[in-house]
């Protein structure tokens, strides 16, 4: 999954790996920056039938992270339809995934989905957005996206 994205990303900001035994446990797999706007992303990948899970550890990395107001971000490469596809889910969505493997579940859980293909500029603009948490329920889940440039103008 790396592989493809990888090169297609990185015309778009700083991208590196950060996979390793080195890194604490159930930390996510790339961390970018993106005019001057640095996060997480974890990567996913499954075969529809064998389903999606998450660790322990990563569900606890993504609690601590959105605790205190960290926004990392959740890939997944899936099939559907037969079709290699993509879905973006934002950290404050990830920890429930924890208790499911089922990939619908997942799907129903992320911002945006690209079926067949994915629009690497459409994720760029997802991954250098700020989300405003809607803490009224009683696990936080974004609601409103604001581009990450308006706060900060």
């Amino acid at each position: 999954m790396w592989e493809y994205l990888g090169p297609k990303l990185r015309k778009y900001g700083h991208f590196e790996r950060v996979e390793s035994h080195e890194t604490a446990i159930g930390t996510p797999d790339v961390e970018y920056c993106i005019e001057g706007y640095t996060n997480r992303l974890e990567l996913k990948y499954t075969e529809r039938d064998k389903g999606c899970h998450l660790r322990a550890a990563q569900c606890g990395w993504f609690k601590k992270r959105v605790k205190a107001k960290g926004q990392p971000w959740l890939l997944l490469q899936a099939k559907i339809r037969g079709k290699r596809s993509w879905a973006l889910i934002a950290g404050a969505d990830v920890p429930p995934l924890v208790y499911t493997k089922d990939v619908q579940d997942w799907l129903m859980a992320a911002v945006v989905v690209w079926e067949d293909k994915i629009v690497i500029e459409e994720l760029i603009e997802c991954l250098k957005t700020y989300l405003i948490i809607d803490g009224t329920e009683k696990e936080e889940s974004s609601r409103l996206i604001l581009p990450s440039q308006e706060l900060i103008t």
